[in-house]
């Protein structure tokens, strides 16, 4: 049995600089992602992103959670995939998360912005 890193963690930005998933390198087999931000209520927000390794298409299912750990949208990542997830708007203020989750045994990189349409 294969030992699991911990997830990579980071803060993003609304408006900020992007953030590269991970930092170095590629993912670890089985390792997910969790980006956290601070949203308002009301201001509408879109993913966008670059730099995408993951293969296929369809390797990796990227999901933004509320303040209460709730699946707001979803969107499957993946090199060649659309590069832009939502607009969505937050429904309540508070910390929110982004979590990438590689399915089965794909590995990769991506980066990430959070910006406002």
């Amino acid at each position: 049995m294969q030992s699991v890193p911990a997830d990579f963690t980071s803060a993003i930005s609304i408006g900020g600089a992007a953030v590269r998933v991970p930092a170095t390198g590629n993912n670890a087999l089985g390792q997910n992602a969790v980006l956290t931000f601070n949203a308002t209520a009301g201001q509408p927000l879109r993913i966008l992103t670059s730099n995408d390794t993951f293969t296929p298409n369809i390797s990796c299912l990227l999901t933004v959670r509320d303040a209460a750990g709730n699946a707001v949208t979803s969107a499957w990542v993946g090199a060649g995939m659309s590069t832009t997830i939502g607009p969505f708007t937050p429904g309540t203020t508070g910390v929110w998360s982004i979590l990438l989750d590689p399915q089965g045994s794909y590995t990769g990189t991506i980066t990430l912005n959070l910006v406002t349409p």
